[in-house]
C-alpha cells in the first residue's frame, strides 16, 4: 500500500482560504467569528477536493 505523501503548507492554506473570502454573503448576513470562518472555510476546500486528506 503507498504512503500518503501530499501536504498542505501554511501559505498554500492561507492563500485557498483567501479566495474563500471572495465569496458574496447574502443581504443581511452577519460575519460568523474567526474560529467558524476558519473551520467552515477549510471544511469547504476539503468538499471540493481542493485540500487532500488522508484516512
Amino acid at each position: 500500500m503507498a504512503q500518503w505523501t501530499s501536504a498542505v503548507g501554511a501559505g498554500q492554506l492561507a492563500r485557498l482560504l483567501g479566495s474563500q473570502q471572495d465569496r458574496p454573503a447574502g443581504p443581511g448576513t452577519r460575519r460568523p467569528p474567526a474560529y467558524r470562518a476558519l473551520a467552515d472555510g477549510i471544511r469547504l476546500l476539503v468538499l471540493e477536493g481542493r485540500v487532500p486528506v488522508a484516512a
